[in-house]
C-alpha cells in the first residue's frame, strides 16, 4: 500500500513523462520496493483531478438515524414504555434493529424485567444454611449411587462375558 506521499510522487511523474512504465520504473528506484499497479496510477490520477487530493475517500456509509426519527421514538416509549421494539418498528414504520440502537446509543434506555423479592428474616440465614447442608450431603449420596452403579455395571458385564464365553466352548 503506498503512502500518500508516493501516490503523490507518482502522479506528478505520470504528468512529467505520460508514461505508466516510466512512472512505474521511477517508483522502484526511488523507494526500492514494487511500484503500484497501472490502474492504481491512472486511478490516483483520476481522483486528483476530481477531488484534488489522493487521499482516500471515506465512504458514505450508513445514514445516521435524523433527530425527527430519534424524537419519534423516544415520544413512543414515553407514552408506552413496555412496549417491544418490534411493536414500535411496526407503528413508526422503521426496522427494529434501528429502533434498538436509539434506546440503547442515544436515548441510554435499556430493558429490564421486575422481579418478586421476598424479604429476609432474621431466621432465614441458619435455615438458608440448613438447605445448603442437605444439599451437599444429597450430592455425595448420589456420587455414591454413581460408583456402586458403575461397579455394579461392571459386574454385571463380566458374568455376561463369561458366560458368553463358557456357552461358546460349550458349543464347539
Amino acid at each position: 500500500m503506498a503512502t500518500v506521499q508516493e501516490k503523490a510522487m507518482c502522479v506528478l511523474w505520470f504528468f512529467e513523462t505520460k508514461s505508466v512504465i516510466t512512472t512505474q520504473r521511477r517508483f522502484r528506484t526511488t523507494y526500492k520496493k514494487d511500484p503500484p499497479l497501472d490502474d492504481s496510477i491512472r486511478r490516483w490520477l483520476t481522483q486528483l483531478q476530481e477531488t484534488g487530493s489522493v487521499l482516500h475517500r471515506k465512504g458514505a456509509g450508513r445514514p445516521s438515524t435524523s433527530q425527527e426519527n430519534v424524537d419519534r421514538i423516544q415520544e413512543t416509549f414515553t407514552r408506552s414504555p413496555r412496549k417491544s421494539t418490534r411493536q414500535a418498528a411496526v407503528q413508526l414504520h422503521m426496522p427494529h434493529t434501528t429502533i434498538w440502537n436509539v434506546l440503547h446509543n442515544r436515548l441510554h434506555l435499556n430493558a429490564y424485567k421486575l422481579q418478586i423479592v421476598q424479604a429476609l428474616h432474621p431466621n432465614d440465614k441458619p435455615r438458608r444454611f440448613e438447605f445448603a447442608e442437605q444439599r451437599a450431603a444429597m450430592c455425595k449420596f448420589i456420587n455414591l449411587f454413581n460408583i456402586i452403579n458403575k461397579i455394579l455395571w461392571v459386574v454385571i458385564y463380566e458374568y455376561v462375558i463369561g458366560f458368553c464365553v463358557i456357552f461358546f466352548i460349550q458349543k464347539l
